[in-house]
């Protein structure tokens, strides 16, 4: 009956892991018991395989007896055992302590990868400690690494968002990319997530990533102090040369419209008064001098203020140009120097108060 409802749900598509008792002599059997029991629920918080505990196991098939009775008591032997329970992988374990006489004794957790359609190993990894409480702490990566192959088969995708552009982002230690990184496709399982960047403090987390799911991290990094200070001095100058540079800008564009505007005023037309094209006509006209004075002097002073103008107007028009590329570059790299305030240490000051009734304390802070 068990064994019936055990293979029926195969139907759910997922890896079917079960996980055997792990062979010790009979002083350790009580902690590869409880090894075991660890490796199963390591197993469980992978999230991308159904998993039989040794207990489950052990209620639905005496592995050891059948392994006996097929007369090759080995892990292939068990992977041909446990074939009727409907078992994709099986996970067994070998745990011994090795003993020194001048040093502590080492204790080694050997866990193997059976897949049971083939009888034969699909990895195995051993682990190695000097104290029972070590070799616990060792066996998540452990498990992790022994289900390698199987992981990769069944691949997930983390998508990590941060504000701090250019930040590192490892996985498992290895560089993956930097901030904007997009969708990081990653083998299912947990993994250690970093996000670096000089000046912060490293971001860690442990993730995990199921088969065929997406997992998003918002990572918000913490500034060191001196990052912030550092920060807020380089952006408030960077917003003063950028108001500067928008202020010349203004001033040299009004100043060369204007220059422009009085130019072309000077310059005028042969029917207005006091304009270089009016003196001109009258010199050109034979008049050189009446009695409201000298044309030609006047077209000559008139010419060279024209002249004037349009130099100064096409200066300005050039300073302006550039103070306008300036002011963009600048208003585009200069950020908010308060962006990271938030992040100052709180400031608490005590003062005492005298009063006619008598004196008190006056606490205040800030950020």
């Amino acid at each position: 009956m068990l064994v019936s409802a055990l293979v029926m749900l195969l139907a759910a598509g997922e890896p079917h892991i079960g996980v055997s008792d792990f062979t010790s002599s009979k002083d350790l059997q009580p902690v590869a018991g409880a090894l075991a029991g660890y490796v199963a629920n390591e197993l469980q918080r992978l999230g991308a395989f159904r998993v039989t505990t040794t207990e489950q196991t052990r209620s639905l098939l005496s592995l050891d007896r059948q392994a006996q009775l097929m007369g090759c008591p080995d892990d292939t032997c068990r992977g041909a055992a446990v074939m009727t329970l409907g078992f994709d992988y099986l996970v067994t374990g070998k745990f011994t302590r090795l003993s020194a006489l001048k040093s502590p004794a080492t204790l080694t957790l050997e866990l193997v990868l059976i897949d049971v359609k083939t009888g034969k190993r699909e990895a195995s990894d051993v682990t190695t400690a000097s104290s029972e409480g070590e070799l616990m702490n060792k066996l998540t990566p452990s498990v992790v690494k022994l289900l390698g192959s199987v992981l990769k088969q069944r691949s997930g995708t983390l998508v990590v968002q941060s504000p701090e552009k250019g930040a590192a982002v490892k996985v498992d230690d290895s560089l993956v990319g930097t901030v904007p990184v997009g969708k990081i496709e990653i083998a299912g399982g947990p993994h250690i997530l970093k996000v670096e960047k000089e000046g912060f403090v490293t971001w860690q987390k442990e993730v995990r990533v199921k088969p065929e799911e997406t997992v998003e991290e918002a990572v918000r990094m913490v500034p060191s102090p001196d990052y912030i200070n550092a920060w807020h001095d380089k952006h408030s100058k960077l917003r003063i040369a950028a108001w500067a540079s928008t202020g010349l800008f203004a001033a040299s564009l009004g100043t060369a419209v204007a220059m422009g505007a009085r130019a072309q005023g000077l310059y005028g037309s042969e029917e207005t008064k006091g304009t270089f094209l009016y003196e001109r006509r009258l010199v050109l006209n034979g008049i050189e001098q009446d009695a409201s004075g000298n044309h030609r002097e006047a077209s000559n002073q008139l010419k060279s203020q024209v002249e004037g103008a349009r130099l100064f107007g096409f200066i300005a028009a050039g300073v302006a140009g550039a103070s306008a590329v300036s002011a963009a570059v600048l208003w585009l790299f200069a950020e908010d120097p308060n962006r990271y305030d938030a992040y100052r240490a709180t400031e608490v000051k005590v003062s005492g108060v005298l009063a006619p009734g008598g004196g008190g304390l006056v606490l205040s802070g800030g950020f």
